[in-house]
């Protein structure tokens, strides 16, 4: 995932060891992947073709010198680019806003103030300052309909055509003349979160272990945001509980899982 400077070495290097490289990059043209031996695809052909997965992106805005992210969905890739958007068809609206977790948890997934261990009452817990989780630069979603203001007041150099739109005549970088103000207000007191889980022990190879789960809290409105993930775990939980009842269980362990705290 991403072929900067240190994904593309990283490509060269898998590449003379002889393997296959897939790559997904929003922001590099495909005879730019294929001079380099890699083949682009979508993130979830990357996904599920990967043997092993490496990331290249995230510390970049904070490494570079960024006081902040405003991070905006490109209508480029999910949006009205693609095709009619809401609630003419199934792509978003320029006026949509995505939120996201921003801490780099391929570095220590879970809760940034227990990282390896159990994020229980009475654990203990890190300084903020600290956690290598948790980016030391502030960020803030926006609409693309919002963003575009941004970006329409920038006069700086003009950004690769890979980063354009075909009806934007020029799009250009920064800095300025425009200046943004961001103030990011952030709730991080310690809560409670549940849990549930539930197991049908495997009739022949009980310690192998198929999880089956979803969150089921939301960043946005109740059960809007994991309603049809949390279906279909209630249903198919229902459905092998009723013939575990009748005398049938799976060749393997199922636990099932519905977190809290997504």
């Amino acid at each position: 995932m991403g072929l900067g400077r240190i994904g593309r070495v990283v490509a060269k290097r898998a590449t003379a060891l002889g393997m296959k490289v897939v790559a997904f990059d929003p922001f590099v043209v495909a005879d730019s992947a294929r001079d380099l031996e890699i083949d682009l695809q979508p993130m979830d052909e990357v996904l599920a073709r990967a043997d092993f997965l490496t990331v290249h992106t995230p510390l970049t805005a904070e490494t570079r010198g960024a006081a902040g992210i405003l991070m905006f969905s490109d209508p480029a890739l999910d949006g009205g680019v693609k095709g009619a958007t809401y609630p003419d068809g199934p792509w978003g609206p320029e006026s949509r806003i995505e939120r996201g977790g921003i801490a780099y948890d391929f570095l220590a997934p879970g809760d940034p103030l227990t990282p390896g261990w159990a994020s229980t009452p009475g654990a203990r817990r890190l300084a903020a300052r600290d956690a290598v989780s948790l980016p030391r630069i502030v960020s803030a979603p926006l609409s693309f309909r919002d963003a575009r203001v941004i970006l329409d007041a920038l006069e700086g150099p003009e950004v690769p055509a890979a980063w354009r739109r075909e009806q934007d005549a020029a799009r250009r970088a920064g800095a300025g003349p425009a200046v943004v103000r961001l103030k990011v207000r952030t709730d991080d007191r310690i809560r409670p979160v549940w849990t549930v889980t539930a197991t049908i022990r495997g009739s022949e190879q009980p310690d192998d272990v198929v999880i089956v789960g979803n969150h089921r809290d939301a960043w946005v409105y109740g059960g809007v945001d994991p309603g049809s993930g949390s279906a279909a775990l209630v249903e198919l939980a229902r459905t092998l509980g009723d013939l575990q009842r009748s005398g049938l269980r799976p060749r393997r362990t199922i636990l099932f899982a519905s977190w809290d705290a997504e």
